[in-house]
């Protein structure tokens, strides 16, 4: 038996039955040499291309998670080769519809593991086959699988894969990474040599002074934005500035690697108090379940109203990244007189921008306080809100700060509904890091099955949007939510819209001709928990990653132009399906 792994089901027997085809690989492969090392000189650029162009850089901040890895420009097209950074062997196999898309892992003789994402597909043939081998055995189209022994060895600078725009890619480019094989932490590629042509400061594009809210933190905070010049990397503002006595501090900036490059994220930022440093951020590495505390090193409430993210020299109560460091000094910030601060960032590459600037405290700043008839949430302590018909379980990692909530029922009148409607209500807007639980009740007994139940939230234009939950033995519902906002039991019981089909002729990566299969579909309320789609007979993998309105299928060029026959089924997360079959001439 190999040691070949399988996330769920490592020990079943369809691994068992397919242990001897990969014991032939293993013994067929067994005799090719490794002569690359992994010293620096042996590395190699990750994707064949004349010079390298960035597109997001490592620990940049993205919608609730920091940026584990670079992506590299493919010239806006899918298809180049990539290649192994160094010696190996591959050790996970990766093919989504999200995420990473089509991605492999390679494990370097040193502990570091690369990682290739969001690829058109792998190159070696040996990969391919034992892809295909599970999907087909599966029927499915996503799988995921692990090698802890070198199985398939790869040399520094092979082809394994080719450039593509698979799962939640937003645009053909490269994901590369590395991570330290043990802790599977990933760090920055620059560490080890993995870098690109940067000789652009970083710049500055707000400073904004809070006075805080309620708790010390941004919830109901109050900010004041001053306009800086983003066109110079040393900068003082020459205006002494107003401040509370309990203020802090926040500023917006960017990075560019190049005149016309994308924006790029900020890898450390220091501020100084007087000269002495009293806030320090440095990310060369992170923890992916850390990764939603993005959220207590910005301003949250400031980015969910604009999209616009302000980074704050200041820890929020709940903030518990390793990489940040307040460092406590006696009295920094003088009640009389001037105090002066500098705020210094700095890229992945050196270069470093300073904005200085005084302020001076004019008056006693009132604390805020939070509203009348709200529940107080403390960060960093559970809490529970009961009603006659909800309960909102909030646990010690949800908040990173603290946060004033409402919880109200409201009666409805329509046999839609089969529970009253629950609003979580909060005079402010927060993060919330791990999901509060929300269980509803329904007043209600509608002739339909509970399989069919769900919990929906009502959005501002008055659409509804899947919650989804589990139903418990009384009937009630429970489900995860990161928002405030209205929720409800539902019922879904419309079945998915299968729609038109086409079949193209297309051109991969190497120039070979495959023909292209689009079936068309109308976006299901639920979302689509299983697709399956039979061509002449056979079942044949389709990826549904193309805005989730699409399935896809890639099959060879036919030797004559027939008639073929496609039959696609659907389910949804509620149980509801539909069938189609498609007559297609290709």
């Amino acid at each position: 038996m190999t040691d070949f792994l399988h996330p769920t089901t490592a020990k079943s027997r369809l691994y068992r039955t397919f242990a001897g085809f990969l014991t032939a690989l293993m013994l067929l492969f067994q005799q090719q040499s490794v002569s690359q090392t992994n010293s620096p000189a042996s590395r190699f650029g990750p994707v064949q291309l004349q010079s390298y162009k960035v597109s997001g850089s490592f620990g940049e901040l993205r919608s609730n998670h920091f940026h584990s890895g670079i992506d590299l420009k493919t010239n806006e097209q899918t298809g180049l080769p990539v290649l192994a950074a160094a010696a190996g062997y591959i050790s996970r196999v990766k093919v989504s519809n999200i995420g990473y898309g089509k991605a492999l892992y390679i494990t370097h003789p040193d502990g570091i593991v690369t990682v290739y994402a969001h690829l058109e597909d792998f190159a070696m043939p040996q990969i391919l086959d034992t892809v295909a081998s599970i999907q087909f055995q599966q029927q499915k189209y996503e799988t995921e699988l692990f090698f802890t022994i070198p199985l398939f060895q790869v040399n520094g600078g092979q082809i394994i894969g080719w450039s593509g725009n698979s799962g939640g890619s937003e645009g053909p480019h490269l994901h590369f990474e590395t991570r330290h094989q043990v802790s599977e932490m990933p760090f920055d590629p620059a560490l080890i040599g993995y870098s690109y042509q940067d000789t652009i400061p970083p710049a500055f594009q707000n400073l904004v002074i809070y006075t805080p809210g309620p708790g010390n933190g941004t919830f109901l905070a109050q900010r004041n934005l001053i306009p800086v010049d983003t066109s110079k990397s040393n900068q003082t503002i020459q205006e002494t500035i107003e401040v509370p006595s309990n203020y802090f501090i926040g500023f917006e900036a960017f990075d560019r690697a190049g005149v016309e490059a994308n924006l790029l994220g900020i890898k450390e930022y220091r501020l100084f108090t007087n000269e002495i440093l009293t806030f320090e951020y440095k990310i060369d590495s992170f923890l992916f379940d850390q990764s939603r505390l993005i959220n207590s090193i910005i301003d949250y409430p400031f980015w969910a109203d604009s999209s616009r993210r302000i980074l704050l020299c200041h820890t929020l109560p709940g903030n518990l990244l390793p990489f940040l460091k307040l460092t406590p000094v006696p009295n920094p910030y003088p009640a009389k007189g001037n105090t002066k601060h500098r705020i210094e960032i700095k890229d992945a590459h050196g270069n470093i921008s300073e904005l200085h600037f005084q302020v001076v405290v004019h008056a006693n700043a009132k604390p805020l306080m939070h509203e009348k008839n709200v529940r107080i949430l403390k960060s960093n302590q559970g809490d529970r809100i009961i009603g006659n018909k909800a309960e909102l379980i909030i646990s010690e990692k949800t908040l990173t700060e603290e946060v004033g909530i409402q919880l109200m029922e409201h009666a409805i009148d329509s046999p839609g509904f089969i529970s009253p409607m629950i609003e979580i209500a909060s005079p402010g807007t927060f993060a919330v890091i791990q999901p509060m639980k929300l269980t509803i009740k329904p007043d209600k007994k509608p002739n339909i099955p509970t399989e069919k139940w769900i919990i929906a939230r009502l959005d501002s234009s008055g659409s509804f949007n899947y919650i989804g939950g589990k139903v418990n033995t009384d009937l009630s519902i429970t489900g995860n939510i990161r928002t405030t906002g209205k929720f409800v039991i539902i019922a879904d019981t419309v079945a998915p819209v299968l729609m038109d089909a086409i079949a193209e002729r297309v051109v991969r990566f190497g120039g070979m001709e495959k023909v292209r299969i689009l079936v068309e579909t109308k976006g299901d309320f639920s979302g689509f928990s299983t697709y399956s789609c039979v061509l002449d007979g056979k079942w044949i993998p389709a990826s549904s990653n193309l805005g989730g309105t699409k399935f896809e299928i890639i099959t060879p060029v036919p030797d004559s132009q027939v008639n073929h026959e496609l039959i696609v089924v659907v389910t949804d997360a509620c149980g509801n399906n539909a069938s189609k079959t498609y007559q297609l001439i290709y």
